[in-house]
């Protein structure tokens, strides 16, 4: 293949990583807000349990499951409960089987690359486990910075929940005014904690579900003591 060529496809892959960046990261704060709420809430997702008795404009804003007879095939597999778990914690707008469409496209687009570019079987191997391995990376990183600014977020937010509780506001109040407070991504969690118990949810059971989908330690470690409390 002349030099052309390959940069063509050069440039085809650098819009092929320009892609996933953009769709796990949202085009914008409306944006994610209300692709997570149809992650988290809706559909067979995460908070299943409570996704029936969400309000009619957050209703009105979800859309159909792409893939549906994908994701219904591979619902209740470990690995697609992990990505889901992982998706959430990292605060991208995506749904599994969403994810694992980019993870494809990925391959698939780094694979041809590594056969018209390398013209060797190991180089090509190489572009194909670079193409399948790059949206799972970008999924840890963002992963990884989400806690990260959730936990030093903690802090601040315990303080004013705590101060709250001295001046006589319940507990609740004292989350939802942190909620309103503080910037995301600990206000996105904590409302949805406030709006999980005021549709019903035990206060225990809305806090554990928190820890599930952040996934930080520091965190599960609040919440024991708040529970124990």
């Amino acid at each position: 293949m002349n030099r052309i060529g390959i940069v063509i496809l050069l440039f085809v892959g650098v819009l092929v990583v320009v892609a996933i960046v953009r769709a796990m990261s949202g085009k914008g704060r409306k944006t994610i807000d209300r692709r997570m709420e149809d992650v988290v809430g809706g559909g067979g997702g995460f908070d299943a349990g409570i996704s029936a008795e969400l309000d009619a404009r957050m209703i009105a804003g979800k859309r159909g499951e792409r893939f549906q007879i994908i994701s219904d095939l591979l619902k209740g597999k470990t690995f697609f409960k992990k990505i889901d778990l992982a998706l959430i914690a990292a605060g991208i707008p995506l749904k599994p089987v969403e994810f694992l469409g980019l993870v494809v496209l990925s391959t698939l687009v780094m694979t041809v690359i590594g056969i018209f570019v390398g013209k060797k079987v190991l180089m090509t191997v190489l572009f194909t486990l670079i193409g399948f391995k790059l949206p799972f990376m970008v999924l840890n990183f963002l992963r990884g910075r989400r806690i990260r600014i959730f936990e030093s977020q903690l802090s601040d937010s315990l303080t004013m929940i705590s101060s709250g509780l001295k001046a006589g506001y319940g507990f609740l109040q004292g989350i939802n005014a942190a909620a309103e407070q503080m910037p995301p991504p600990i206000s996105e969690e904590f409302r949805r904690v406030v709006r999980s118990a005021q549709l019903g949810m035990e206060m225990r059971d809305a806090l554990e579900r928190m820890g599930q989908r952040v996934q930080s330690y520091d965190l599960d470690m609040a919440i024991t003591a708040c529970c124990v409390q």
